[in-house]
């Protein structure tokens, strides 16, 4: 909470977004005034934008490209930036219906991600798309959500969780999240996982608050009955180190 009301801080993140989406016309970042903003005051430009809810009745198409342009953010966000805007609270959203552009709102949250934990993340993704279960365990080792010691029927419990979590880059055809109950689901093999009370592993920080964003994102997906093809922007973000472009981004 203090470094969220840190605003030269966030005025710093605000600035490094600016340039770091400066080649992404389809999302609008407010400008910094630095001369008017200081640790207590936060100055920026003001850009027009409605609720993102508010695109629950928009064309399907619109919605499945503000929710790719979102899950795509993440990925660069993590692989590329190595910086995530770790809260996916609908109201750091907008959207602007005469530009057809995303806003985004509120860098507080910002968290750096060493290139180990990038990379761990990278083989964590790649080893449930491939079902490879030994490539999984070896990333989830390096993140934190078990240990050497851990008992096995743990370590299973967790790659199941995972498996679970991940089960949207694995789809092919598009994730339809409209259908989904995924949060629920892995929300309730976490909480039998934590009442189990020889299990005591608790996650780095870094990896819940990426979970909060995913999972976070997720919601709004289904918020908004949006499809999206998350196996294609993996397989560029992970197998090619290339991020595709909407044609309209």
């Amino acid at each position: 909470m203090h470094d969220e009301s840190e605003y030269l801080r966030v005025g710093n993140f605000l600035r490094r977004y600016g340039v770091l989406l400066a080649d992404t016309p389809a999302f609008a970042v407010p400008r910094l005034h630095s001369d008017l903003t200081t640790r207590t005051v936060l100055a920026m430009d003001f850009v027009a934008g409605e609720p993102i809810e508010s695109l629950v009745d928009a064309p399907q198409a619109v919605r499945d490209r503000v929710m790719h342009l979102l899950f795509e953010l993440l990925l660069r966000e993590l692989f590329e930036f190595r910086l995530v805007q770790t809260d996916p609270n609908f109201a750091n959203y907008r959207f602007d219906h005469s530009t057809q552009r995303l806003v985004l709102l509120d860098f507080g949250a910002n968290r750096s991600y060493k290139a180990a934990m990038s990379n761990h993340f990278k083989q964590l993704i790649k080893g449930a798309m491939l079902h490879d279960r030994t490539a999984m365990r070896a990333a989830c080792l390096a993140i934190g959500y078990f240990e050497e010691t851990t008992q096995e029927r743990h370590v299973r419990a967790v790659l199941d969780i995972g498996e679970l979590a991940l089960a949207p880059f694995r789809d092919e055809s598009g994730y339809a999240f409209e259908n989904s109950n995924l949060p629920e689901l892995v929300r309730s093999g976490v909480m039998a996982l934590g009442m189990d009370g020889e299990f005591w592993t608790v996650p780095p920080t870094d990896a819940m608050l990426l979970e909060r964003k995913f999972g976070g994102l997720s919601l709004l997906a289904i918020r908004l009955k949006a499809r999206v093809d998350l196996h294609a922007l993996a397989q560029h973000a992970l197998f090619t180190g290339r991020h595709p472009r909407p044609a309209n981004s």
